[in-house]
């Protein structure tokens, strides 16, 4: 059994700290920077000092020593030469909360998003497949919410474990999403032995949130953590 690690970090005010600045970089704290409203700016600081602090503990440099590169598409990764096991990460994050995944020779994708209002069959009219329309069509008005982003966590997670972003349609595979269905890869077009080649999980974070993972291989456990444990 190989494990996924998740780790939970708070983004709240009171979740920040006087030393996070500290351990960005100076591209890091001129993005930290930009966004308009403080409470941005402080989350994204907080997630990004977080991050370094847990490949951190698992690489062995000090969190201000990591680099990063990007793929054509925005996927990080750690610099080769800091990363002689092949860890694998992937962040997300929505208001007060992210997520990171770490698993070590295997892609990752992760996704974690808010339930909240919207036209769900208009809006999965142009990101589900047509099968997962008529899954969702065929769900009760309050089942709907769940099943919708149900899907679109799971569909964000794949994709960002490929890191081609929006490049790689979103039509051209399938997944569940009916509550209480345990997440998997139904298809992949038009390689359809690739839906064999990935585990998919999904999760509820509280009451609101919904979290789904993507990650290359099989027999996976998901061990999940707490960014505190760091402190």
């Amino acid at each position: 059994m190989n494990d996924v690690y998740i780790w939970s970090i708070p983004l709240s005010e009171e979740a920040s700290g006087p030393g996070d600045a500290c351990l960005l970089n100076d591209e890091e704290r001129a993005r930290a920077a930009r966004f308009y409203f403080d409470r941005d700016s402080r989350r994204y600081t907080v997630g990004r000092a977080t991050l370094r602090r847990i490949l951190s503990y698992y690489i062995g440099l000090p969190p201000a020593a990591l680099s990063f590169i990007y793929n054509p598409f925005g996927k990080p990764a750690l610099l080769p030469e800091q990363n002689p096991n092949g860890l694998e990460f992937n962040l997300s994050h929505t208001g007060d909360h992210a997520l990171c995944a770490v698993t070590f020779g295997h892609a990752v994708g992760l996704d974690l998003e808010a339930i909240k209002p919207l036209d769900y069959l208009q809006l999965a009219g142009s990101v589900f497949s047509p099968r997962e329309q008529t899954i969702l069509r065929e769900l009760s008005v309050t089942e709907q919410p769940q099943a919708f982003f149900n899907g679109w966590t799971r569909k964000e997670a794949y994709i960002k474990a490929h890191g081609k972003g929006l490049s790689m349609p979103l039509t051209e595979f399938d997944v569940t999403l009916a509550p209480g269905e345990p997440a998997r890869l139904l298809a992949t077009r038009p390689d359809p032995a690739e839906a064999n080649r990935w585990s998919l999980f999904g999760w509820s974070v509280g009451t609101d949130l919904v979290a789904a993972l993507a990650v290359a291989g099989h027999d996976w456990q998901l061990v999940h953590r707490n960014s505190s444990e760091l402190q």
